[in-house]
């Protein structure tokens, strides 16, 4: 290799490094854009009674909790906007099985006609798990976009992540706000 090649090789080289430099910070960045054109700003910090499971939700988001009987569904945090027209909850599941049995349990039981149902892995630095996308739509022709993630949080448990948004309401950039909801799950 001549010294052009080589300088022309180098100089790619540290092109590319710095494009893949460049690229988390504008993702982050662009996170936080989107989240601002959605109106949210500041999140506030939920958590189970006992602290087994904490996620931050934007402030502004109307929540409630809701108790179920038995030791199944540990925790439940119903949680809307109805500016934005998201609706959805957080679940902590006593669940030992592979998530992947969970999911085809929850699916049997989706009451409205199911289509566009993709499902895929999700593997992060502080978590793994998967996430399913579909949309459904009603007995009055409604049809809304669901995002469902199963985050294993231990060997016994799984946090459940569930966005439900009419497809009138949904903009491409609501995806921000799911991830920036689901990467506070801890």
């Amino acid at each position: 290799m001549n010294k052009k090649q080589l300088a022309i090789t180098v100089m790619l080289l540290f092109l590319m490094g710095l494009l893949f430099v460049g690229q988390g910070i504008f993702d982050e960045k662009f996170k936080m854009i989107a989240l601002m054109n959605n109106n949210i700003s500041t999140f506030k910090e939920y958590s189970s009674k006992d602290e087994e499971v904490k996620f931050l939700l934007p402030q502004e988001w109307s929540t409630t909790t809701q108790s179920f009987p038995g030791n199944y569904i540990l925790y439940n945090n119903n949680f809307s906007d109805s500016k934005l027209g998201i609706y959805g909850y957080i679940q902590l599941i006593n669940y030992t099985e592979d998530e992947e049995k969970l999911i085809e349990f929850d699916k049997k039981y989706i009451k409205d006609e199911i289509k566009d149902y993709e499902k895929e892995q999700l593997k992060d630095k502080k978590y793994h798990g998967s996430k399913v996308s579909f949309q459904t739509i009603d007995n009055k022709s409604n049809k809304y976009i669901n995002r469902i993630y199963y985050i294993r949080l231990d060997e016994e448990k799984i946090a459940k992540i569930a966005f439900k948004v009419n497809s009138n309401d949904y903009k491409e950039s609501y995806e921000n706000i799911f991830t920036s909801i689901v990467d506070s799950v801890k």
